[in-house]
C-alpha cells in the first residue's frame, strides 16, 4: 500500500487547489511501485467536488481509475477518515486537515515527510435568512455573538471541531 497524505483544507473551485490535487494525486502514482489499476484516495468534503471533477483528467492522463471514500477529516463517526484507517480500510492517499493529518503521520498511518499542504481555509459563519447580521469583529463581538445565541451547530468535521472548542474555551472568559 502506498501510504501519502496530502492536506485539504479549503475552496473548491480554487484554480491553485484544483492545479495542487491533480499534482499530488499524479505524485501517487508516480511513487509507488508500479502504477495501480485502482489508487484508493479518502478525502475530506470540502475536497470531494474539486476531487470529482479532477478525477476524469487523471484518469485519462494515468490510466488508472480513483476509488474515492469521502468522509470527515475527524470526529467520532465511522465514516472520519481516521476511524476507517484504524479499522484497517486501505488508502493510497488522503486528503484532509492539518490536524487530522498530523495525528494520522504521529500513528504511522501516513508517511511522514509526504504531507503537502494544498489550500488554507478559514472558518465561516451564517446565520438564518432574515437575522440581523452579528458584529464579530473583534474577539469580544464573536464572544457576545456566541454567548447570545439562541443555538450553535457546527459539523463533524475539521472546522467543526475547531469551531466548537474554540467557542466552548472563549464562554470561559
Amino acid at each position: 500500500m502506498r501510504k501519502l497524505a496530502r492536506n485539504g483544507r479549503g475552496r473548491t473551485g480554487c484554480r491553485l487547489a484544483s492545479s495542487a490535487i491533480l499534482q499530488a494525486l499524479l505524485l501517487a502514482v508516480a511513487v509507488g511501485q508500479a502504477p495501480a489499476a485502482e489508487i484508493h484516495v479518502m478525502t475530506s468534503g470540502g475536497f470531494s467536488a474539486a476531487l470529482s471533477q479532477l478525477a476524469p483528467e487523471f484518469e485519462r492522463q494515468t490510466g488508472d481509475k480513483l476509488a474515492v471514500a469521502v468522509g470527515p477529516s475527524m470526529g467520532a463517526t465511522a465514516a472520519a477518515i481516521p476511524a476507517r484507517l484504524a479499522h484497517g480500510e486501505a488508502a493510497d492517499l488522503v486528503i484532509l486537515a492539518r490536524t487530522a493529518l498530523d495525528s494520522l503521520v504521529k500513528e504511522g498511518k501516513v508517511v511522514s515527510g509526504s504531507e503537502v499542504d494544498l489550500v488554507r481555509s478559514k472558518i465561516g459563519l451564517a446565520v438564518k435568512a432574515g437575522a440581523r447580521i452579528p458584529d464579530i469583529s473583534s474577539v469580544e463581538g464573536l464572544k457576545q455573538t456566541l454567548l447570545k445565541a439562541r443555538s450553535i451547530a457546527y459539523a463533524d468535521s475539521a472546522s467543526g471541531v475547531a469551531a466548537g472548542m474554540e467557542s466552548e474555551s472563549r464562554q470561559r472568559y
